[in-house]
């Protein structure tokens, strides 16, 4: 199993100032897979996993993790 990072809550970017939580997000620190509905998605150490509150499993670059999301916490 790969080492995660901390687990954080987040909240989709909004042009509002809102902070709905909509999933959770798990920073890897080594490359991994996992599966999704779509099949399985590889990521590289430093990609996200992030799960929707509806049950969504979706992997996110870095720099794409910090466009969409903001962390509560």
């Amino acid at each position: 199993m790969s080492e995660l990072s901390k687990e954080t809550i987040v909240s989709e970017m909004m042009e509002t100032n809102e902070k709905n939580p909509v999933g959770h997000a798990l920073k890897m620190l080594t490359d991994f897979s996992v599966e999704t509905k779509r099949g399985t998605v590889s990521g590289k150490a430093g990609d996200y996993i992030v799960k929707r509150n509806n049950g969504t499993v979706s992997v996110l670059k870095s720099s794409m993790f910090f466009r969409k999301y903001r962390v509560l916490r």
